[in-house]
């Protein structure tokens, strides 16, 4: 008598063994690129961690997504599509809007000025912020 032992796998199966193996997978939202997988936290479940540590941005900041925000899940590229956008890149987003568009208006650079005439002792750095901003650096 042969008897067979068949595993049954399921999507929801196989997102838990990927998510438990996807340090180092690309991270991207709606809005763009979001980071790297730094590692998966653990906390409620042994099998499927809770959230995601994934790098962010030029200094590489830890951004905490949990896994309900993973839409859609591709092994073969390494690569976790999320649902939107975590809040703290929205808001980063919508802060370097502003930014931009207020070093763009005339009107900005002009209430600028006349704040930097005021502060005469923090001129120096408050410049430099103003560069820094002009050239595309600013916001983050």
């Amino acid at each position: 008598m042969k008897s067979e032992v068949r595993l049954i796998r399921t999507p929801v199966c196989d997102l838990d063994y990927w998510l438990c193996r996807c340090e180092g997978f690309r991270v991207d939202s709606p809005t763009g690129r979001v980071g790297i997988v730094a590692e998966g936290r653990y906390g409620t479940r042994l099998d499927r961690p809770d959230v995601l540590a994934v790098r962010s941005g030029r200094f590489g900041r830890l951004l905490i997504v949990p896994i309900e925000e993973v839409a859609d899940l591709v092994p073969r590229e390494e690569r976790i599509l999320l649902s939107h956008a975590p809040e703290s890149m929205q808001n980063e987003l919508r802060l370097r809007h502003l930014l931009v568009s207020a070093a763009r208006s005339a009107r900005a650079r002009d209430v600028f000025a006349a704040l930097v005439a005021r502060l005469e002792p923090v001129r120096a750095p408050v410049r430099l912020a103003w560069r820094s901003l002009r050239r595309g650096r600013g916001g983050g």
